[in-house]
């Protein structure tokens, strides 16, 4: 916290630079003034740093003349790390902690740009902490790494994305990708077939038929929206079909959403999960998620394919198990979704667009 208090809040800064003589100086030379002039918005014509017993007092001549007892936290913290950065040798090793202390937004960015150009012209590594999403914004998304604590240790997750950063440190998500399906069955089957670090970072919403789903998808880019967006069709869609919806909707507009139909060989999602129930691994995830033996989960499976209406498999498998029908269109469905090797281009391409 020294770094960014204002001069005038040590009183033992006031009692060196009262009426002592003056010590060292060095000043910032023309390169360094630039860039403080750019991190801060203004000119500076000098920056000198006075030393008196071991303590620095910045003097700054821009506009008007003042000393480190009159500028801002945020002012003088940059004045110092340009003075640290000025003789650095080429290859050296700097460490910054909290590096947005004392600076709004907008300086924050410019700060980046700046120690980016040291590391390039100097060669010079630069690890910084911070917690600003404005500066985990500004910075090459390979040079971000969250340390995250795991139980007594620590994990360091390379490569993050701004808002997975920003929703660890706030402990609650805050989604990077929306995406849109036709009905909630449809949208409990991707939640269900992702694991939960990537499912943690998305948002899944149900907007209604496919044309519906169609028009959302464009309207979501003509609105210019923060986040990605990705459109999941049902599996009785067609591409042809997908294609000529959108075509529609974005008229004259130049609008490409990124889209995909659900892998069911032309079959509803409901009807799609039926049939795989077929299999031994899904009818033995079933019995686990209902607790129950294979012969009753049999049962409930044959049941449901009866029904005329596949959208009711949910309430009828309530029914027969004493859950109310939700719970149970979820269970349902995770006992498919979890591990299907069908649903691994949707897998796929959620993780481009997150890792994007």
């Amino acid at each position: 916290m020294s770094r960014v208090l204002p001069a005038v809040e040590y009183g033992v800064m006031r009692s060196a630079f009262a009426g002592a003589a003056a010590g060292a100086s060095d000043a910032l030379d023309d390169g360094s003034l630039e860039h403080l002039s750019y991190i801060m918005g203004r000119g500076y014509n000098q920056v000198q740093t006075t030393y008196v017993r071991g303590l620095g007092l910045a003097s700054c001549r821009s506009e008007v003349s003042y000393s480190g007892f009159d500028m801002g936290g945020g002012e003088n913290s940059v004045i110092v790390l340009l003075s640290r950065l000025q003789p650095a040798r080429t290859g050296a090793l700097i460490v910054i902690e909290e590096l947005e202390l004392g600076l709004h937004a907008e300086a924050q960015i410019r700060l980046i740009e700046v120690l980016l150009r040291y590391c390039q012209h100097k060669r010079l590594q630069i690890v910084c902490t911070t917690h600003s999403e404005a500066i985990l914004d500004a910075l090459p998304r390979q040079s971000r790494l969250l340390i995250r604590k795991a139980g007594g240790e620590h994990e360091a997750i390379g490569n993050v994305s701004t808002r997975f950063a920003i929703h660890e440190m706030a402990g609650r998500a805050q989604p990077e990708l929306i995406v849109y399906t036709e009905d909630r069955f449809a949208a409990v089957l991707v939640e269900e077939a992702l694991a939960g670090p990537r499912r943690s970072r998305i948002e899944v919403r149900d907007v209604g038929s496919n044309v519906t789903l169609a028009r959302q998808a464009v309207s979501h880019l003509r609105l210019s929206g923060e986040l990605r967006a990705l459109s999941v069709f049902d599996g009785d869609c067609t591409e042809a079909g997908v294609n000529g919806w959108i075509r529609d909707e974005r008229a004259e507009r130049n609008l490409e959403p990124d889209w995909l139909i659900l892998p069911a060989d032309g079959l509803s999602p409901e009807r799609w999960v039926l049939r795989e129930l077929g299999g031994a691994d899904y009818v033995a995830e079933l019995c686990r998620q209902l607790n129950c033996s294979r012969a009753a989960a049999s049962a409930h499976i044959e049941a449901m394919r009866v029904q005329r209406d596949h959208h009711d498999s949910g309430y009828v498998l309530g029914q027969r198990a004493g859950l109310d029908p939700d719970t149970a269109r979820r269970a349902l469905i995770r006992s498919v979704a979890r591990t299907h090797p069908g649903l691994e281009p949707l897998r796929s391409r959620i993780s481009q667009l997150l890792d994007q």
